[in-house]
């Protein structure tokens, strides 16, 4: 649980810095925002969301085979 506590502050910190970091790009050159930031984000989500489920298949209970 710590793991994905971590992980999902991890994941909001990067994106945080990454936009303030484009946005002052964007003001130094006067060149416009790049508005791919939003996929940028989903895609960081779906890493999140493929921990997530990982994360749910290690607390399945192991199932014995009977053969």
């Amino acid at each position: 649980m710590q793991e994905m506590q971590r992980k999902i502050i991890e994941l909001f910190k990067e994106e945080h810095q990454d936009w303030v970091k484009h946005i002052k790009d964007a003001e130094e050159t006067g060149e416009g925002i790049d508005l791919n930031l939003g996929g940028n984000f989903a895609e960081r989500i779906e890493g999140l969301m493929t921990t997530f489920r990982e994360f749910e298949e290690r607390l399945k209970p192991k199932r014995k085979r009977m053969f």
